[in-house]
C-alpha cells in the first residue's frame, strides 16, 4: 500500500487594512475628593473626550494621554473625518465658494503656533486625501505609516 496523502505547503495569508481617519468619542469620569474638616461627598466631574485615530485602541491611548486621571468609557460613537466634513457642508457650517463670490484664501497658521497634535492631524488628513496623486502608489501607505509613528517628546 502506498500513501496517497500529499503534503501541501501552508499558505501565507497577509492582511491589509484600509481605514479612514475617525473621530472617537469617550465619556471621561473623575471623582474629586476634597480634604476638609467636615466630611463632604466626592464631587464627580464628567466630560466628553475626543480623539482622532484609525483604530479604537489608538484612540483610547490618545484619550488617556490627553485627559489623565479620567476613567474612560467608549460610548460607541465615532465618525470618519470625511463624514464630519460632509455633515458640516450639509448644515451650511462650511459652505463651498460659489462662482459669484471670490474664494477666500486663508493664511496658513505659522508653525510656531501649531501644537504637535494639530500638526500630526494635518499631515494625516493630507495623506488620506484621494485627490492627491503619488508617482508610486506605495508612497501613500509609507507616508501614513511614518506619520502614525510620530511621537512628541518635549525637552
Amino acid at each position: 500500500m502506498t500513501d496517497a496523502t500529499e503534503i501541501k505547503p501552508k499558505l501565507e495569508l497577509t492582511r491589509e487594512e484600509h481605514q479612514e481617519l475617525r473621530i472617537y468619542f469617550f465619556i471621561g469620569r473623575k471623582n474629586i475628593i476634597e480634604l476638609s474638616v467636615f466630611p463632604m461627598p466626592p464631587q464627580k466631574e464628567e466630560k466628553i473626550i475626543f480623539a482622532l485615530a484609525y483604530k479604537l485602541e489608538e484612540a483610547f491611548e490618545k484619550a488617556k494621554l490627553k485627559e489623565q486621571g479620567f476613567a474612560l468609557t467608549f460610548n460607541g460613537q465615532s465618525m470618519t473625518v470625511r463624514e464630519l466634513l460632509s455633515q458640516l457642508q450639509i448644515n451650511e457650517v462650511v459652505s463651498p465658494p460659489t462662482s459669484e463670490e471670490p474664494a477666500k484664501i486663508e493664511e496658513p497658521i505659522p508653525p510656531a503656533q501649531l501644537n504637535f497634535e494639530e500638526f500630526r492631524a494635518g499631515l494625516l488628513f493630507t495623506a488620506n486625501e484621494d485627490e492627491i496623486v503619488y508617482k508610486n502608489p506605495e508612497d501613500r501607505e509609507t507616508l501614513k505609516r511614518i506619520i502614525e509613528t510620530l511621537k512628541y517628546a518635549p525637552k
